[in-house]
């Protein structure tokens, strides 16, 4: 949906720029920008959209840089093409890295087609506790924020927050309206107007229930308890020099891999899965095979993380 209103906002500037020309010629002049760390949602947008995007290479730390993107930006307005959209993340799939907000944000206003999207879809639950609501910092210069609820806030698949700074832009490009859908309620938010089905789900009522049951305090402590876990099994990893931390922790995911060798990595990976005590996820950083441990199950304790049978009867059978 927000690459969308980006197409419809840019397109809208183009044809006032060339009068009479073809709108699907103009869509070929459209280029995005996100970072190989970035979620594949933002190509699958970008697909769905018929736009393109240009995927950049963060720097050692996993991070997409103003420069980075200004760089991209210079090149691609060089060879003609228009940049409409930038997709940047805070607390990466992969990684858990975050994306220079403040820097990218300042080369997108200084770019003012461009629509600067921040997905926060994990991370973003953090932002409930005051310790790591600096995370958030540089969110002022986006366009758009979301946060995915269902991944680190005990509500269930699917629910997530989605915030926007211009509704009328943002709903603008998918308003299509015949009779049978005309609505004569004046002021009425229509939410067909903010997805692509025609219907929706009342999600919202998850999220009032959780606040009104469980209560704010009660998910910080949910959240200050997974982070604790996480520094306590990379402080476990940290001890076994069989293993190397592939990454900064920052919050609940621990990023490990077997000192240089992917293929044991890849089949550990497979062994701990296979045993159905826990199950980790791997990706691929720098080109290496990394194994991912992510803290998410709400009644987690030190003893699922290595003082008893679960992870710590792993590495004495490896």
């Amino acid at each position: 949906m927000t690459i969308v209103s980006a197409r419809q906002r840019a397109l809208e500037f183009l044809k006032r720029k060339y009068p009479g020309k073809d709108e699907f010629d103009l869509v070929t002049k459209l280029v995005g920008y996100t970072s190989r760390e970035a979620h594949s949602c933002m190509q699958k947008g970008a697909n769905l959209a018929s736009c393109r995007i240009r995927v950049l290479t963060p720097n050692k730390m996993n991070k997409m840089t103003g420069e980075i993107l200004e760089r991209a930006i210079k090149e691609d307005l060089h060879n003609g093409l228009v940049p409409f959209f930038v997709g940047a993340t805070v607390g990466t799939t992969g990684t858990t890295a975050y994306d220079n907000i403040w820097e990218i944000g300042a080369v997108c206003k200084r770019n003012p087609l461009i629509w600067f999207h921040v997905d926060a879809a994990y991370a973003g639950a953090a932002f409930v506790c005051e310790e790591f609501q600096h995370l958030c910092g540089g969110l002022d210069y986006a366009d758009s924020v979301n946060v995915n609820a269902n991944k680190w806030m005990l509500v269930c698949y699917d629910c997530s927050g989605h915030w926007v700074r211009d509704r009328y832009m943002y709903t603008h490009g998918i308003v299509i309206t015949p009779v049978y859908l005309s609505n004569e309620i004046p002021g009425i938010i229509d939410y067909r107007h903010w997805q692509v089905q025609l219907s929706r789900r009342f999600r919202s009522l998850k999220l009032y229930f959780l606040f009104r049951v469980i209560g704010v305090k009660m998910i910080q402590e949910y959240v200050r308890n997974h982070v604790r876990l996480a520094k306590y099994f990379e402080d476990l990893i940290l001890t076994d020099k069989r293993f190397t931390v592939t990454s900064e922790v920052h919050l609940g995911l621990v990023c490990t891999r077997l000192v240089g060798d992917d293929i044991l990595t890849e089949h550990l990976v497979a062994f701990i899965n296979a045993l159905g005590k826990i199950h980790v996820t791997p990706t691929r950083d720098k080109g290496q095979y990394v194994m991912r441990l992510c803290i998410t199950y709400e009644f987690a304790t030190k003893e699922h993380c290595g003082d008893g049978h679960t992870f710590k009867n792993v590495l004495t059978r490896l």
